[in-house]
């Protein structure tokens, strides 16, 4: 509502200045660049114009950065959710990789000699080498006979 009446009032006062000043003409200086005899309408029509022109640019600069500013701050919240979950994972792999070396040593033994090889067991035995003559044994009979 107040940004219609603004632009009301400015369109009457621009009218006024036109009416009131259509006869009166100036010399006009625009960076060395001169012009005689210009009314003063068309300088201030060029003016407003000018004005508005600066204004707009000035505004979609300011959206433009804006909308820079809203992606640059999403792409940041995006990678830190995805640090988080990268952290997680690892994390999640340590943990994994823990519980597999802890599944995979051997249950700590208060007698190694029940598990030594050669000396009971069922491989032991399948194999011949449990309960049975050693290899000293047996050759000893071989020597004698």
């Amino acid at each position: 509502m107040g940004r219609i009446v603004l632009t009301i009032l400015s369109v009457i006062g621009v009218a006024v200045v036109l009416v009131m000043n259509a006869g009166v003409q100036v010399d006009f200086n625009l960076l060395g660049w001169q012009m005689e005899a210009l009314p003063v309408t068309v300088v201030a029509m060029g003016g407003f114009v000018l004005g508005v022109l600066y204004s707009f640019l000035f505004y979609v600069s300011n959206f433009l950065s804006k909308g820079r500013r809203d992606r640059m701050a999403a792409r940041r919240q995006k990678l830190k959710s995805r640090e988080q979950e990268i952290k997680s994972k690892t994390d999640d792999l340590k943990q994994r990789e823990k519980l597999v070396q802890s599944a995979a040593e051997p249950p700590p033994s208060s007698d190694v000699s029940e598990h030594s090889p050669g000396k009971k067991g069922r491989l032991a035995g399948m194999l011949g080498l449990g309960k049975g003559k050693s290899d000293q044994e047996t050759q000893a009979d071989s020597d004698q006979s």
